[in-house]
């Protein structure tokens, strides 16, 4: 996603983190120059965001708010990109979310989303262990269907698919920063590269997507 963003270019940009948590990314943003604007639901998360934020200096950049998306109040045509990570699972449940989406960016303007897709069997086992029977709690799944739905009415969309094996790394979650597991993890992600390059049909399987939306 950082990448796709061009995170070099975001100085003087109006950047909307929807659902950013403790702001790590947003903060992120800020300090390649982006005019940061952070929403979420949690108090807890927005004040620490606030907080991390001053620590990093770009406090003038970083506007944080507790605030619902489906009725975010801001201006139409407001923002140059809004930035969905692992968070559309949430927002997608509420009715106005495209509709705020689109609402809100400028002309031209980009949505990007990151999310895990329904249909990969190892990120499925992945939820089982790590969530341990409250996988089902308040989360909805996406499919491409889901994301093809949401990008109804943008002039351009671009739907990357990734991860197949590699997302044996839901299993190993708590073990993440073992040396032994992010030897498996490397090794798998290299064997998803080579086969998804000389079996491209096997991506509708993968478990993870990059989606970028141009209004």
């Amino acid at each position: 996603m950082f990448d796709a963003i061009q995170i070099d270019n975001l100085k003087g940009k109006k950047v909307l983190d929807v659902g950013c948590g403790i702001g790590q990314y947003s903060v992120f943003f800020a300090l390649h120059g982006a005019d940061l604007y952070g929403i979420d639901i949690s108090e807890v998360g927005i004040s620490t965001a606030k907080m991390i934020a001053i620590e990093n200096n770009v406090a003038d950049s970083c506007h944080f708010e507790v605030k619902d998306f489906s009725n975010s109040g801001f201006q139409d045509n407001f923002f140059d990109i809004v930035i969905f990570h692992e968070v559309l699972h949430h927002a997608i449940k509420y009715k106005n979310t495209r509709e705020e989406t689109f609402r809100i960016l400028k002309p031209s303007g980009k949505c990007f989303i990151t999310e895990s897709l329904y249909g990969n069997f190892i990120f499925a086992l992945g939820r089982k262990v790590t969530m341990r029977g409250e996988e089902n709690k308040g989360d909805i799944i996406l499919t491409i269907k889901d994301l093809e739905n949401f990008s109804r009415g943008f002039s351009e969309r671009n739907i990357e698919l990734f991860s197949l094996f590699f997302m044996i790394k839901r299993v190993f979650e708590s073990w993440i920063w073992f040396p032994p597991v992010r030897i498996i993890l490397f090794c798998t992600k290299k064997i998803d590269d080579i086969f998804l390059t000389i079996f491209p049909s096997f991506k509708k399987y993968c478990g993870e997507t990059l989606v970028i939306l141009k209004k």
